[in-house]
């Protein structure tokens, strides 16, 4: 059941979430407190203002934290350049790149860090892949066959699995991270499918499906598709749950809004 739909800026722009480090292309974040973060609109361009503690916003990035990889000599950020085939990595107590730039795959879009932080994950939708890269050394060690054009990427709270989004094949590949490997391949069905997220608890996945304009809830202990697609607004590209995991707010780029959904009803 949709709640509301909110009006939205042009040129929705990029977040991270700060519960889960995920990137979420022309997404929206949910506060502490539940709240979503606001945009002050300029000459037709959304401008973020954020309410978030302990994170770092940049499109296209992760931040690692200093205390869980002892390699690193500072807070990393992880910066996907589509154009170059690599990832940059910046310092974020010094405010400047660690060279050499991370080779990846073609055309690396989205980066999701495991739950422990040891490894980052890139999705690169030119080449079907998935580069995963040790944030101790920022070193590729593993690279993933998956399905057609993946781009969006979310982890699981326990880091166990790690969904990607094919947006040309309509399926869902399955990570484990133990092993790096795909698990199992869901089926959505529909084309398009490109932002994912998890409910705080795990239980719920939920996938914004761009190209027929609704959402699909995964249930992510069998790796199945609950009922039918939820409908949202046109070409749905962001969405987020809310903290206590009772609500899931959806971007929708061609309606310029923004629709909010009860967990309770999907």
């Amino acid at each position: 059941m949709i709640l509301d739909r909110l009006p939205s800026g042009k040129c929705q722009s990029c977040l991270l979430d700060v519960r889960s480090q995920i990137f979420c292309a022309n997404g929206l974040s949910v506060c502490a407190n539940g709240s979503i973060v606001q945009r002050a609109h300029r000459q037709g361009h959304s401008k973020i203002r954020l309410f978030l503690l302990a994170t770092v916003c940049l499109a296209g990035a992760t931040l690692c934290d200093l205390d869980v990889a002892k390699a690193q000599s500072g807070p990393l950020l992880y910066v996907p350049n589509a154009g170059d085939n690599n990832v940059s990595v910046i310092d974020t107590s010094t405010n400047a790149s660690v060279p050499p730039p991370i080779v990846t795959g073609v055309q690396p879009v989205v980066v999701g860090v495991r739950g422990d932080q040891s490894l980052a994950y890139v999705t690169n939708m030119s080449s079907n892949t998935v580069s995963v890269i040790n944030t101790a050394t920022n070193l590729v060690v593993a690279t993933v066959n998956v399905g057609s054009s993946p781009a969006g990427l979310a982890v699981n709270p326990t880091g166990t699995q790690v969904y990607i989004g094919n947006t040309s094949d309509g399926t869902i590949s399955v990570i484990n991270t133990a092993t790096n490997s795909v698990v199992t391949t869901i089926v959505v069905g529909i084309i398009g499918s490109a932002a994912i997220a998890f409910t705080p608890d795990g239980t719920r996945a939920y996938v914004a499906n761009m190209a027929s304009n609704n959402v699909s809830v995964i249930n992510a202990a069998t790796n199945t598709v609950i009922g039918s697609p939820i409908p949202v607004g046109n070409n749905p590209f962001g969405l987020s749950v809310s903290p206590d995991g009772t609500r899931v707010y959806v971007v929708n780029n061609a309606s310029d809004t923004v629709s909010g959904a009860m967990r309770e009803s999907w």
